[in-house]
């Protein structure tokens, strides 16, 4: 998660840049991203992606508090790393089969609808 936080920093600073200075920020901010943040998301991708080939769950094949902890953070992964669906065909049927058990639709109707894009 800490890698996403530093993205959505560097994309905060790039909105809110004053005019005269937004293109030096604009450059330094995408290095950052081609050669640091975007890599690193990769990365931390392919061994999620990797980890979910052995097992329905990420620490089994029974649904646990693993689950629970890592869903919202895998959730915002996916959604802002920019990388498709297609790319982690086994995050997607995670985050999916997630989705489709009776106490997260619960929770979600508890808690309302979110915003994982802004």
């Amino acid at each position: 998660m800490p890698i996403l936080v530093t993205k959505y920093i560097f994309l905060l600073l790039q909105k809110q840049a004053p005019w005269i200075i937004k293109p030096v920020v604009n450059g330094i901010c995408s290095k950052m991203d081609g050669l640091f943040i975007g890599p690193n998301i990769r990365t931390h991708l392919n061994f999620i992606e990797g980890e979910l080939t052995k097992r329905k769950w990420l620490a089994g094949e029974q649904f646990s508090g693993a689950d629970i902890q890592a869903s919202f953070a895998l959730e915002m992964l996916l959604k802002r790393s920019g990388v498709k669906e297609e790319e982690v065909p086994n995050l997607t049927r995670y985050i999916t089969a997630m989705r489709e058990r009776s106490a997260y639709k619960r929770a979600m109707e508890k808690v309302g609808k979110t915003s994982m894009t802004s």
